[in-house]
């Protein structure tokens, strides 16, 4: 039996910043490092920091992850309010031997964050300023922004970046309450790549803070290897205080959302659709596959064309309960005129049950995802604190004898899964990498611009027990070994996915 909610998620999505905690202190400033002692004054932080404990009232809350499973456990939790705390607490964590971490969201999954135990928290919740620069295309954000804190100050400026991507598990989607750095450090895919690269190939500086507590600027002209290695290994490396980004024009105000729910025996049609685009995605095409447990999926039998501008068919030949639902998620950004031709050969297949296509606002995006699965930010932060355990993958091609298999195989352990292993869930993850390939390879620490579809590869996708290799490659590696000596030598940032 299983004892907790078991998570098959081949694509999600991260929360975790940056990480940390290591080194030694003199011995006569040992009694320096009492952790359950700890307070602002102690520390001299400034008046609008926030020690909390343990038994306080709001200790749950600051610590609450969105997943339990691996997580890591925290003797206090630090809330600072100014750069200059944040120096403190790493300095005073690394010099203390104090295991910690850095959160923005906190939907960092990997199991490696669950080797931290009775650790430091170090909140960054109180950095979510916001401020863009029309004329100049920058858009500067604080270490604790999530998704949904910039979304709406960058359509009112007429730009774009690229938005994370919105999970419906649990019926509720995580992508607006996730941070912004911890995918940006990662390398970060989106649904906008094929138009402006990856996440992190937007990035233009970063403000970090290093394990001895001081500041440096990274950037393309300052510390220009740090900035290599930041731009998918950061959480390696130090903490971000504030990120600035290049955004750019909005390719279109109003863009197309298109859900599409089918029973299983469309699961070929699917796949079909998938691969015929091959290694060409157009650049404003994004496509998702969410496979899901639900009693009341439609076997739909009379397969015939549906057009995206006219409601679901009403006379359907249909049996519930094929419990295996196919959902799939197209976002254009463009207009529906422009999209029809490209749902057509789909569509021309298989029949969905359930439909909805809507023309939206850029800045709507992650809410009408998944027919709707995340209203809006609360409802996003509100799916917190379950046991899920993710793992991933990547493919440069699809097999589709092993999908079928895996379709198969899926549909078999979900008809036999109790209540809570039923809650199982799979991804694919389809953008375009037309402008991720235009960067070249050797400009960022991250490895992956090859890959045709996400099952992970990514950083954050990992699960915590791949190798090194599997991660950040053996191409990079060795350089990545090499500035950890330079920028982190005692190893502080050792618990997100950490190569040494």
């Amino acid at each position: 039996m299983y004892h907790h909610h078991v998570k098959l998620i081949l694509l999600a999505l991260g929360g975790l910043l940056l990480i940390g905690g290591a080194s030694c202190l003199s011995q006569q400033s040992r009694h320096l490092c009492g952790i359950n002692e700890l307070s602002t004054a102690s520390l001299r932080l400034s008046p609008g920091s926030e020690v909390v404990f343990p038994g306080d009232d709001d200790f749950g809350a600051v610590t609450l992850r969105w997943t339990n499973f691996s997580r890591p456990t925290y003797s206090v939790a630090v809330i600072p309010a100014l750069e200059s705390d944040v120096q403190k607490l790493a300095r005073f964590a690394t010099a203390c031997d104090i295991p910690f971490l850095a959160t923005s969201g906190a939907h960092g999954f990997d199991t490696t964050l669950g080797r931290v135990k009775q650790g430091l928290e170090i909140d960054l919740s109180r950095f979510r300023a916001v401020s863009i620069d029309a004329t100049a295309n920058t858009l500067i954000v604080g270490g604790g922004v999530r998704f949904s804190d910039m979304i709406d100050a960058v359509y009112a400026a007429g730009k774009e970046i690229s938005p994370l991507t919105t999970s419906p598990e649990q019926d509720h989607g995580t992508g607006p309450c996730v941070g912004m750095l911890s995918p940006t450090l990662a390398g970060g895919v989106g649904r906008y790549s094929g138009l402006h690269g990856m996440i992190s190939d937007q990035l233009l500086s970063a403000r970090v803070v290093t394990a001895n507590g001081s500041v440096v600027t990274a950037s393309a002209t300052e510390h220009s290897d740090l900035f290599w290695a930041l731009r998918g290994a950061g959480n390696n490396f130090g903490i971000v205080t504030e990120a600035t980004y290049r955004v750019f024009n909005l390719t279109s105000r109003i863009i197309v959302n298109a859900d599409y729910a089918f029973s299983p025996n469309a699961s070929a049609a699917i796949i079909d659709y998938f691969a015929s685009f091959g290694d060409n995605t157009p650049p404003k095409l994004a496509l998702i596959l969410f496979g899901k447990y639900d009693a009341n999926t439609k076997d739909v039998s009379n397969m015939h064309t549906i057009s995206a501008t006219h409601p679901s068919p009403t006379h359907l030949s249909c049996k519930r309960g094929t419990q295996l639902s196919l959902w799939v998620n197209i976002v254009y950004a463009g207009r529906l005129v422009e999209l029809q031709p490209l749902l057509d050969p789909l569509l021309a297949k298989v029949t969905p049950y359930r439909q909805n296509v809507s023309e939206i606002p850029w800045s709507q995006m992650l809410y009408y995802n998944f027919f709707g699965a995340t209203p809006s930010a609360p409802a996003a932060c509100a799916a917190k604190g379950l046991d899920r355990d993710i793992y991933g993958g990547a493919i440069k091609s699809y097999d589709k004898r092993e999908w079928n298999r895996f379709i198969a195989n899926f549909s078999s352990f979900l008809r036999g899964a109790d209540e809570a292993s039923r809650s199982s869930i799979f991804f694919i993850e389809q953008f375009s990498k037309v402008k991720v390939l235009q960067i070249p390879d050797e400009e960022t620490a991250y490895p992956w611009r090859d890959i045709t579809a996400h099952l992970y590869i990514y950083v954050n996708y990992g699960h915590g027990d791949e190798k090194s290799e599997v991660l950040y490659s053996a191409r990079k590696l060795p350089r990545l070994r090499a500035l950890k000596k330079i920028w982190d030598p005692e190893n502080a940032f050792r618990f997100a996915h950490p190569f040494v």
